[in-house]
């Protein structure tokens, strides 16, 4: 008998999932030595966005960008673009404001404004 490849419905939920949550579509096929910019990555540059003029309160965060879980980004900081200044207050690490600079050509495609910049 010929073999039958079965498909997985959770992995195809997951990847439905992840691709009706990014905004942009800035990810070219075919890459292997760039960094995908998945929807994690986008809330997380959203965030940084707002914070790189200065440390803000996880409501003021909540407020500006718009992610209701805004603080589970900071307090997980899997990219080390944050630190805690106080309890409830953030700021940009050195990192962080390095890697938002790479990102600034998809601030136009989050609806982010550039000229401050």
């Amino acid at each position: 008998t010929e073999f039958v490849r079965k498909k997985s419905k959770k992995k195809k939920q997951k990847l439905l999932k992840e691709m009706n949550q990014r905004v942009t579509n800035i990810n070219v096929g075919g890459t292997s030595k760039s960094k995908l910019v998945t929807s994690y990555r986008e809330r997380v540059i959203r965030i940084a966005y707002y914070l790189r003029d200065g440390e803000k309160t996880t409501k003021a965060l909540k407020e500006l960008s718009g992610i209701a879980n805004s603080t589970l980004y900071l307090q997980k900081n899997y990219y080390n673009w944050f630190y805690r200044v106080s309890r409830g207050v953030y700021a940009l690490t050195d990192q962080g404001i390095n890697e938002l600079e790479k990102y600034i050509e998809i601030f136009e495609e989050l609806d982010l404004h550039t000229e401050e910049l």
